[in-house]
């Protein structure tokens, strides 16, 4: 095994050591990918062919109007240059992916620049592995690492936790996540001194805190950065919606419905910069609680830390951002794992930390040191 890569040895812990690390084949089981790319490509010479007579209609309504035939045009070339670009994008999140397993916890660090992410999975979430393609030790495959607790279903594939793709020492890769199950190391060192929360966010937690319960750490979020993550989102359906306000001036038909969801969207950045004032993230020694004062809107959210599988941070950990705690048990209502996003977080770093000393002591059913 090859020395580790630099943003490998970044992702880790103080003391933290690696036991495996690889990468997934460039290419291995991509033809899915060219296909997608390639039917994208012809749809965009299609669209792009000028056809000034070509039938445009919108609700079965025909678009005789130029400038919102053309912004339907540039909607279209859009989404069909996306879908052509999927293979190199797959191509190089591939080759811009590690995994690796340590003596604390597997580590997947996806797309890293793209930007990435940096996936943790503590050993207690882990089931065991499972080899499910692979003829021989040569050969490329997937490595399935299981939920520690399957649900009762016929199809095993359905619980995966996570796979290690088109790998190829997936035997080494079994033998570190078997080691590491058998004998865990805790997920940060006890001289990890945890961050004192704020006194007025502490006063604000405090009332919530059960007799036996201690807050770790709690953050407000940034409302610039909480803002900006509402606005790409309003910015994306904005344009969806642009060719539809186009035929609305072409023809005079006013559209109350679409005007209003427009306006809505417009100002959801700035309800969202308000709205993170109102907002408060905390950890503590027994669950991961985010609670949002917003007048007519506000509520609790709690989340046990029995519930929480795995961890979620965007790269680098030395810059604000978001924090995904992510639960296979607990499901949405698509039956999908949830989520529990804390979003634009000043410092990913320390709630990490926190988060490591909460799950490590609940693991063992106390904190194995104590708490400033």
């Amino acid at each position: 095994m090859r020395g580790a890569p630099a943003a490998l040895r970044d992702a880790l812990q103080p003391g933290e050591e690696i036991r495996w690390h690889g990468r997934p084949h460039p290419t291995k089981g991509l033809g899915w990918a060219v296909f997608i790319s390639l039917l994208g490509f012809f749809l965009l010479m299609l669209i792009a062919r000028p056809n000034p007579n070509a039938l445009m209609t919108i609700n079965d309504v025909p678009v005789h109007d130029p400038a919102t035939r053309r912004a339907i045009r540039l909607l279209f070339m859009a989404v069909t240059t996306a879908t052509s670009l999927f293979f190199p994008y797959q191509l190089l999140r591939r080759l811009r992916t590690i995994y690796a397993v340590t003596d604390r916890r597997v580590l997947v660090l996806a797309g890293l620049g793209l930007p990435g992410a940096v996936h943790s999975f503590p050993p207690w979430s882990i089931w065991g592995t499972e080899r499910p393609d692979k003829p021989s030790a040569d050969a490329v495959g997937r490595l399935l690492i299981l939920r520690a607790k399957p649900r009762e279903k016929p199809d095993r594939a359905d619980e995966w936790l996570v796979q290690f793709s088109a790998i190829r020492d997936d035997i080494g890769a079994q033998a570190a996540i078997n080691r590491l199950v058998a004998a865990p190391k805790p997920l940060i060192g006890r001289e990890h001194a945890l961050v004192p929360p704020p006194e007025r966010l502490g006063a604000a937690f405090a009332s919530r805190l059960r007799p036996d319960e201690v807050l770790l750490w709690a953050a407000q979020p940034e409302p610039v950065r909480y803002a900006r993550t509402v606005l790409f989102g309003s910015v994306f359906i904005l344009l969806l919606l642009f060719p539809f306000f186009l035929l609305m001036r072409a023809t005079g038909v006013f559209d109350v419905v679409t005007t209003g969801f427009g306006v809505c969207l417009l100002l959801a950045p700035v309800l969202a910069w308000f709205r993170a004032s109102w907002t408060g993230f905390g950890i503590t020694t027994q669950r991961v609680i985010v609670l949002d004062h917003t007048p007519l809107l506000g509520r609790e959210t709690s989340w046990p830390l029995d519930a929480i599988e795995s961890v979620l941070r965007p790269w680098s950990p030395k810059r604000a951002g978001s924090l995904t705690l992510c639960g296979g048990r607990r499901l949405d209502t698509e039956d999908n794992p949830a989520r529990l996003v804390l979003r634009a977080l000043p410092d990913i770093a320390a709630a990490e930390a926190a988060l490591f000393v909460a799950l490590e002591g609940r693991r063992r059913r106390h904190l194995p040191w104590r708490t400033p």
